[in-house]
């Protein structure tokens, strides 16, 4: 399940792409991509955890002898590909000067294909030309692992102690029916980033100075509803409560369901729920009340003409008070706000005050090993390192630059939980969710909610009628495979 916001919503790798993309794009945003200033402090030493893979094997098989980079000195060079955009590539480039001062006869290449890289990829894969080791495709790593295209590293892990479970916070398609098939990289857990001074000027209560993160939907619409009267920004742009992704279900809308107790899916049995009763009251409150009563929500035209206006970051550009996203846009917030203005994070909203813990939904991207690469102990090698088990320098360098949640437990909680933002502690603090039924038809299934939310966002049809419209809908173009994704549908990145 890759990670980032924006449309068009076929699948999470190309939302996060091209909302990264398009800001690029336009040059409304420049993005300083420093080096990390700890990098020659960090530490070096392998974890010291030493159990089993969850999941693995059973102990009578025969395990390889750990995995060493190539006989001889042989110079290699492993190929990388991904869908990040050159900023992140900027900031992962200089992790792997560490690795190559470590292990200097492996290079690696990156091969960034942007918001193609779905499509470049089953292709590279279909034709055998493929990178060594790529960032996964989300769901589709459950198709590529059935189809043998992931290398299956569990023995390979055990031989090295590597419990990843125990080290690393994983989205639930790194193991697959118990085996592992993908390395942790980073981590996308959400929460709502807001305008402090916005909130002040519009004499709206603060959710952390005043509610002290304690808040509920009623203290939420009361803000929305103050920050959308103040006046125009510049005397004619509009202001609006909250940037929020009405038609993106498992990415925008989950923390609203998970905090109301409602579900968009069940593993036992495999199947969507978009007709729970607790889920469609969420998704109510978020579209009849904030968007259609209230006003407070950016409509999506707007959104568009913003975009096309050369606005296509409305939060950092003082349009809206509220943005529901991932740590994704921490990077490109702090090099965008500057000074502008004083903003923060904080954690979903709880439903009331007499309700259970508010829950936020969160994504993922693992690393896997083309099956068919000349050289898989290599390979396994540079991803060991990416995951930080061999050295946690990359996931250090990550977790300093704000890059997404490090997957490694160690630099998301010792280097990652440090301001600035003041509460970035709310990324990784509580109840969260993955938000997505992993199987093989996954792009399918998100474009159909894609086309019928919008009609419910244009008013052709109650989102109540939509949900229930959809429900089975959906259920009839799941395809399930042999592999079944890890269970993360009550995760806590407290453990």
């Amino acid at each position: 399940m890759n990670v980032m916001p924006s449309k068009p919503p076929v699948r999470f790798s190309r939302r996060t792409f091209l909302g990264v993309a398009s800001v690029a794009a336009t040059g409304a945003l420049v993005i300083a991509c420093s080096s990390p200033t700890a990098t020659s402090t960090a530490p070096t030493a392998a974890p010291t955890h030493a159990t089993k893979p969850t999941g693995a094997p059973p102990s009578t098989v025969a395990s390889p002898v750990a995995a060493q980079p190539t006989a001889g000195g042989t110079q290699v060079t492993l190929r990388y590909g991904t869908f990040w955009p050159q900023y992140r590539l900027d900031i992962m480039s200089t992790g792997l000067k560490v690795f190559e001062g470590k292990w200097p006869n492996i290079k690696i290449s990156l091969e960034g294909s942007g918001s193609q890289f779905s499509d470049k990829l089953t292709t590279q894969l279909a034709s055998g030309t493929a990178p060594d080791t790529a960032i996964c495709d989300g769901s589709l790593n459950i198709l590529y692992a059935d189809q043998g295209q992931a290398l299956d590293v569990t023995d390979r892990l055990r031989a090295d102690n590597i419990d990843i479970t125990k080290l690393s916070w994983i989205n639930g398609y790194e193991i697959l029916s118990s085996k592992v098939f993908a390395m942790p990289w980073v981590l996308s857990p959400h929460a709502w980033y807001f305008n402090k001074t916005m909130l002040k000027q519009a004499g709206a209560k603060d959710p952390w100075d005043d509610l002290k993160g304690e808040w509920t939907w009623a203290d939420f619409r009361d803000m929305l509803l103050k920050v959308t009267a103040l006046p125009p920004k510049d005397g004619k742009i509009k202001i609006y409560g909250a940037k929020l992704g009405l038609d993106q279900m498992a990415y925008q809308l989950c923390g609203f369901i998970f905090s109301n107790g409602g579900h968009d899916y069940t593993l036992q049995p495999f199947q969507y729920t978009f007709d729970d009763p607790k889920l469609i009251e969420a998704c109510e409150f978020v579209y009849n009340t904030l968007f259609f009563q209230d006003k407070t929500i950016l409509p999506p035209d707007q959104a568009t003409a913003l975009s096309q206006g050369g606005v296509t970051d409305p939060f950092s550009a003082g349009i809206v008070g509220f943005m529901e996203d991932s740590t994704g846009r921490l990077t490109i917030t702090r090099d965008s706000v500057k000074n502008a203005f004083e903003w923060d994070v904080v954690r979903m909203p709880k439903a009331s005050a007499s309700s259970g813990p508010s829950r936020a939904n969160f994504a993922a991207n693992a690393n896997f090993i083309y099956s068919k690469t000349p050289n898989p102990d290599d390979a396994y090698l540079a991803l060991k390192f990416l995951a930080g088990y061999s050295m946690p320098d990359m996931q250090v360098i990550l977790a300093q630059q704000k890059l997404l949640l490090p997957s490694l437990k160690t630099a998301g909680r010792n280097q990652f939980n440090t301001p600035p933002p003041v509460h970035v502690s709310s990324f990784i603090t509580g109840g969260f969710t993955s938000g997505e039924l992993m199987h093989y038809k996954v792009a399918q299934t998100d474009q159909l909610m894609t086309t019928e939310l919008d009609k419910a966002i244009l008013g052709q049809q109650t989102i109540r009628q939509t949900l229930l419209n959809l429900n089975p809908q959906l259920n009839k173009l799941i395809e399930i495979g042999k592999s079944r994704q890890f269970d993360t549908s009550n995760y806590s990145f407290d453990t």
